[in-house]
């Protein structure tokens, strides 16, 4: 993917979004693979994997990164026997998902609430980017033409400042119970 027609202001924000889904991705991930491993992904699906790789947002955030071009497999989309095979430019929907026996092992309160507001933050940054319209619904031209990157660098650190909050409670508590 070629990034020189993208005004700088926009490939900061994919990097500072990148950098955000990174730590979303290691904090939710070492609380739910102990329940995901075993599962082998049922709740994985390549229709909603397709959504990285139609959305340019998605693949922008991937291009910006150092990460090595896998490819997408039209049955099994991003999922391997370890996991998803990218760590970052997921549809934000791949963090909201958190099935029952996360929660049910996992102690009630601030740990749950948190682990919760936390799935949501990429959603969240990225939601209304452009009127009513979803960051990961955006088209190239309108990305690098309309979309007020700085903006949207002021949410992703929102995001951020919020992140780091509740992974706070999320370390204050134990795991399971």
């Amino acid at each position: 993917m070629k990034l020189s027609h993208l005004p700088r202001q926009c490939k900061a924000a994919a990097l500072k979004y990148r950098q955000l889904e990174l730590e979303i991705n290691h904090t939710i991930s070492s609380i739910c693979s102990p329940f995901c491993r075993p599962c082998k992904g049922d709740c994985c699906k390549a229709e909603i994997c397709v959504e990285s790789v139609s959305s340019y947002w998605l693949r922008l955030v991937r291009a910006v990164g150092d990460h090595k071009p896998v490819q997408f497999d039209e049955i099994r989309g991003w999922l391997a026997p370890n996991g998803c095979r990218i760590s970052a430019g997921r549809p934000p929907l791949c963090y909201e998902f958190l099935c029952d026996k996360i929660f049910e092992n996992s102690p009630p309160g601030s740990f749950s609430r948190s682990l919760k507001d936390i799935s949501r933050l990429l959603s969240m940054a990225s939601k209304n980017a452009l009127g009513n319209r979803h960051l990961v619904s955006l088209s190239s031209k309108a990305i690098s033409t309309r979309l007020n990157c700085k903006k949207l660098e002021a949410r992703i650190a929102a995001a951020a400042e919020s992140f780091k909050r509740y992974k706070k409670d999320l370390i204050c508590a134990p795991t399971t119970r």
